[in-house]
């Protein structure tokens, strides 16, 4: 952003909406709150250090720097280069859609934003997961259930995944080889990893009870 620009200083009554905000952690509210207040509106924001930050508030530098980050990514805080100097400036910010349209707004109004908020920052959690996801390095997410507590990973919550083969490669060689013919006996394939894992499981538990 170049030096001239910055967004405008919020009201007071935004930091009740932030207050209300059901999905950021307290740090990250007083955080916000204490680069409003020392924001006075000019060109450099609100410039105090992670570490004087941190004196003031009794935390670390380092967990200021983490708070200030999040609030950036969320959308809620904005950076500001400073000339000639080190530091950043920061500037509270709200979504749009959940600033308050007048200095007054608070009670039930306030809440109804502060949903909003919520709402807003959960969506850019899950998308920042989602893109987490997308961005890994293949074979980096390893889906290997154990021998011993087997993991139904087709059909379940985290949508329809197919990965048999990797539990496939748990099993022993010769029932493996059975279940890549079609099944044992009329027996689905399915039934018998399923049976294959059971006797596995009792083996454990008689070499356990000698």
């Amino acid at each position: 952003m170049p030096d001239h620009e910055r967004p405008s200083r919020l009201p007071h009554s935004a930091s009740f909406i932030v207050w209300a905000c059901e999905a950021l952690t307290p740090v990250e509210k007083i955080v916000w709150y204490h680069d409003w207040a020392l924001d006075q509106g000019g060109l450099d924001g609100a410039y105090m250090s992670n570490a004087s930050m941190g004196q003031r508030l009794a935390l670390a530098p380092r967990t200021v720097e983490q708070a200030r980050n999040r609030l950036k990514l969320l959308g809620l805080h904005e950076p500001l280069r400073r000339r000639d100097a080190r530091n950043l400036g920061w500037v509270a910010t709200l979504p749009p859609e959940c600033r308050p349209m007048t200095n007054r707004t608070a009670g039930e109004e306030a809440v109804r934003l502060a949903g909003v908020l919520s709402a807003h920052v959960r969506a850019r959690d899950a998308w920042r997961s989602n893109q987490r996801i997308l961005d890994a390095p293949a074979g980096a997410v390893s889906m290997q259930p154990s021998a011993q507590a087997p993991r139904e990973v087709e059909g379940g919550k985290g949508g329809a995944l197919h990965h048999r083969s990797t539990s496939e490669a748990q099993l022993p060689p010769v029932v493996t080889e059975r279940m890549a013919e079609g099944g044992v006996a009329g027996i689905p394939a399915r039934r018998v990893e399923e049976r294959a894992n059971a006797e596995i499981v009792g083996d454990i538990l008689k070499r356990m009870a000698r």
